[in-house]
C-alpha cells in the first residue's frame, strides 16, 4: 500500500530524532565560526548573523578550503570527469570513442549552463561540508528549461542510510508562501493555502515536507519505465498529501566530509576548529577592551574637586574648585595592559584554526616558485591528509550527480544515439580533475624515470628495451596530464597506420634498434 501523509510524517519524526544531537553543534559553528545558518535558533528575517564573531579567521579559512575543493574537484575551466565503458576493450572502438566524446560535451554543457547555476551552488555545498560536515545538493529536471542545481540549507535536510551505509532516504522540510504553493501544486496544495489566497494573504507561509526514498511495493511508473525512488509531498500543517511521483535517480546528493562509525551525519574541519575559534572570539573581545583602556583610560577625580558634569570629549571644558588646582584634581588612572601577550596568544589560536582547515598546505600550492618535484611532494601530502575525504566526495557527490545529469539528458534526447555495441553496457566515471590527475602524476613520473634508466641500460644490452611498452606508457602519461581521449588514436587506428607504414617501408628493424639508432645520432656515435 502507498504511504499516507501520516506514514510519511511518522517516518520523518523518527529520522528527525536522530539529528537533534548534531543540531546544537551546528548552531555553535554557525554562531561562532561561519556566521550563517539557523538550526536551533529562530530564523527571523534580518536577524544579526555575526554578533558573536569578533575574529574572522575561521570564516576565511573555511572559504579558502571550499574554494580549493571547487578548483580541485569541479573546476568549470577544466575537464574534471570522463566516461568510459565498463568493458575496457570497447574503449578502443572508434564509434564508442566518438560517442563518449559527444556525451561528455553534452554533460559539460549542462554543468556550465548559466541557467543551471551549478558553479555557485556547488561552492555552497563545499562550504557547508567544510564547516558542518554534511551538505545537500538537489539536481532537478525542468523539461524545456534545462537542469537546475540547488544547494539546500542543511537545516531543511534529514537523512537515513541503507544497509550499505549510503544515503537512500531524504526528508526535506521547507516553507512555501501560499502563492508559491499554489504555483507548484494548484488546489492540491491545501485548503488553508487556497483560503489564504482568496483572503489576499498570498505571502503567508506554510510548511511542507518532501520525502524521497527507494520505491517499494506498488512502484510508480514514469515516462521511461518504473521509478527507482518514490517522491511524496505532504502539507505538514494539514497533514495531507499534496503530490506523488518518482525519480529515476536520487535527486538529492548528501555528501559527508567524514563520518564516525555508527553515525549518519558527518563531521568536518569546522568541528575541529570550533573550540579554538570560540576562544579566539573571546580573546579578541578582551584585547579590544584592553586597547580601549590604553587609548581612553579611566579617570581619577579628586573628591569635591570638579564641578560636574565631567566633559571628556575633545575641547571639553571642566570647571574645578579653586582649592583643588594645586592637587591635580583630574588625571588618568594608570593602566598597563599587556596587549602584546594577548596578541601573541591570539596568533597561536589563529594558527590552530587555520591548521584545522589545512590552510598552510593550500597556501603552498599558490607559490609560483615551486618546482615540479615540490608540487609532486605536496600532492602526495595532500593525498595523505585529504585522501579519505576525496574518496567520499567522489562516491557521495560527484558520481551520483553525474549519473543524475546523464539520466536526465538521456531521457530528454539530448545525447547522441547510443552505438549498438554500447547497448546494455554499464558506463563508469573517470575522475580527471586536477587533484585526480595529481594522484596519477606519480605513475607518470615513474614511467619517465624508468625510460631514463632504460636508455642508460640499453648501452649494455639493447634488448632491455623490449621490456617497455611505449604505447601503454605514453597513454598513461597522457591520462595523467588530462589529455582528452578523442585527442589520441585508438589501438585499431594505430595498428592500421603502422600496417600502412610497413607496406611503404618494407625493411623492418629489430625491436629496440630504432631507439638505439636515434640515441647514436644524438651522441654522434656509430649507427647500429
Amino acid at each position: 500500500m502507498p504511504d499516507t501523509a501520516q506514514d510519511i510524517l511518522r517516518q520523518w519524526d523518527d529520522v528527525a530524532a536522530g539529528r537533534a544531537a548534531f543540531q546544537s553543534v551546528w548552531q555553535e559553528i554557525a554562531d561562532h565560526l561561519l556566521g550563517r545558518r539557523d538550526f536551533t535558533a529562530g530564523a527571523s528575517p534580518g536577524r544579526k548573523r555575526m554578533a558573536r564573531i569578533y575574529d574572522t579567521t575561521g570564516l576565511q579559512a573555511a572559504d579558502l578550503l571550499a574554494a580549493a575543493l571547487h578548483s580541485f574537484l569541479t573546476n568549470p575551466a577544466l575537464r574534471w570527469f570522463a566516461l568510459r565503458p565498463e568493458d575496457g576493450a570497447l574503449a578502443e572502438d572508434e564509434a564508442v570513442r566518438a560517442w563518449l566524446g559527444e556525451a561528455e560535451d553534452a554533460l559539460y554543457a549542462a554543468f556550465n549552463a548559466p541557467e543551471g547555476n551549478f558553479a555557485p551552488q556547488i561552492h555552497e555545498v563545499y562550504l557547508d561540508q567544510v564547516a558542518f560536515g554534511t551538505a545537500a545538493l538537489y539536481v532537478g529536471d525542468r523539461p524545456g528549461r534545462g537542469i537546475l542545481f540547488s544547494a539546500r540549507p542543511l537545516g531543511e535536510i534529514h537523512i537515513a542510510e541503507n544497509a550499505e551505509g549510503r544515503v537512500d532516504t531524504v526528508f526535506r522540510r521547507f516553507k512555501f508562501t501560499a502563492r508559491q504553493a499554489h504555483q507548484a501544486w494548484g488546489q492540491a496544495a491545501g485548503k488553508a493555502v487556497t483560503a489564504a489566497l482568496e483572503a489576499g494573504k498570498g505571502e503567508r507561509s506554510f510548511s511542507f515536507l518532501h520525502c524521497v526514498k527507494p520505491a517499494a511495493g506498488e512502484v510508480r511508473s514514469g515516462p521511461l519505465g518504473a521509478f527507482a525512488f518514490a517522491s511524496t509531498y505532504v502539507n505538514v500543517d494539514e497533514r495531507a498529501l499534496v503530490a506523488e511521483g518518482g525519480y529515476h535517480e536520487m535527486p538529492y546528493m548528501v555528501p559527508r566530509w567524514s563520518k564516525d562509525a555508527g553515525e549518519i551525519y558527518g563531521r568536518a574541519p569546522g568541528w575541529n576548529a570550533l573550540p579554538d575559534q570560540k576562544m579566539l572570539n573571546e580573546m579578541s573581545k578582551t584585547i579590544l577592551k584592553a586597547a580601549q583602556k590604553a587609548v581612553d583610560p579611566p579617570l581619577l577625580i579628586a573628591d569635591d574637586g570638579v564641578v560636574m558634569p565631567l566633559r571628556t570629549q575633545p575641547g571639553g571644558i571642566n570647571v574645578v574648585r579653586a582649592g583643588a588646582l594645586s592637587q591635580d584634581p583630574l588625571r588618568p588612572l594608570p593602566v598597563a595592559p599587556r596587549i602584546d601577550i594577548g596578541l601573541e596568544m591570539m596568533e597561536q589560536r589563529r594558527d590552530a584554526v587555520r591548521a584545522a582547515f589545512h590552510h598552510s598546505l593550500l597556501q603552498l600550492f599558490q607559490d609560483p616558485r615551486m618546482t615540479a618535484t615540490q608540487v609532486l611532494q605536496l600532492v602526495q601530502e595532500m593525498q595523505r591528509l585529504l585522501g579519505p575525504m576525496l574518496g567520499r566526495q567522489q562516491a557521495e557527490l560527484l558520481e551520483p550527480m553525474i549519473e543524475r545529469v546523464f539520466g536526465i539528458l538521456l531521457r530528454a534526447g539530448a545525447l547522441p544515439p547510443l552505438p549498438d555495441v554500447l547497448i546494455g553496457v554499464p558506463l563508469r566515471v573517470d575522475h580527471v580533475s586536477p587533484i585526480a590527475r595529481a594522484q596519477k602524476a606519480g605513475d607518470a613520473q615513474a614511467v619517465l624515470r624508468t625510460l631514463e634508466a632504460a636508455e642508460a641500460m640499453a648501452a649494455i644490452d639493447p634488448q632491455v628495451t623490449d621490456l617497455i611498452d611505449p604505447d601503454a606508457g605514453l597513454r598513461l602519461i597522457a591520462e595523467a596530464n588530462g589529455v582528452p581521449a578523442k585527442a589520441l588514436r585508438g589501438a585499431v587506428d594505430v595498428a592500421a597506420l603502422r600496417a600502412l607504414r610497413a607496406v611503404e617501408v618494407p625493411v623492418q628493424e629489430m625491436p629496440g634498434t630504432a631507439f638505439l639508432r636515434q640515441r647514436a645520432e644524438r651522441e654522434g656515435g656509430p649507427r647500429p
